[in-house]
């Protein structure tokens, strides 16, 4: 199945929207990421809020990790983490929040860079074994702060992991030192 960035009922949006939409679709195909990794939710009124999301996936073992999205309302972007069934903003600390205003294509841009920002940041998976018994983490690089967790979770995550693989984002000098 062929999936489109952002695909939304172009009829049944205001030309704000559109703008925002097309912005984002020209920059979305040069991402870290694929087309059915974005949702769009339309505003139930033709003026109302348009959410655009994004799941950022470990590419290698076929994991959402994250969820985050912008909310466009009027000349006002607010974008960070989502709740990744409701996608509405939760303000969870993964990542950094944005809050600007503009015109729709001023918006659409700004969205799209924080966007591409998100997907380029380094990702590690790190494993623990002991005993037989395994634990998962998938975390920032450059942050440390972590994504999800998986495997025992009882056990420790002390210690130099067993493996450590880069998942996502390029990894830079310096980055989670």
């Amino acid at each position: 199945m062929d999936y489109e960035w952002f695909e939304a009922d172009d009829e049944a949006l205001d030309i704000d929207h559109l703008a925002i939409l097309r912005t984002l679709r020209a920059d979305a195909p040069n991402w870290a990421c694929r087309a059915v990794d974005t949702v769009v939710v339309e505003p139930e009124q033709k003026d109302g809020e348009l959410r655009a999301c994004l799941d950022v996936c470990d590419p290698i073992n076929g994991l959402i990790l994250l969820t985050v999205g912008a909310c466009f309302r009027g000349s006002h972007v607010t974008a960070g983490h989502m709740h990744s069934a409701t996608y509405e903003l939760d303000g969870g600390p993964q990542v950094e929040e944005l809050s600007t205003s503009g015109s729709p294509a001023e918006l659409g841009a700004a969205a799209a860079t924080w966007f591409r920002q998100i997907l380029e940041r380094p990702v590690l998976y790190r494993e623990w074994s002991h005993a037989g018994r395994v634990a998962q983490e998938w975390s920032f690089g450059d942050s440390g702060l972590g994504l999800i967790a998986g495997g025992e979770l009882s056990l420790p995550l002390v210690g130099e992991p067993t493996k450590t693989m880069l998942v996502r984002g390029r990894w830079r000098a310096g980055a989670g030192d």
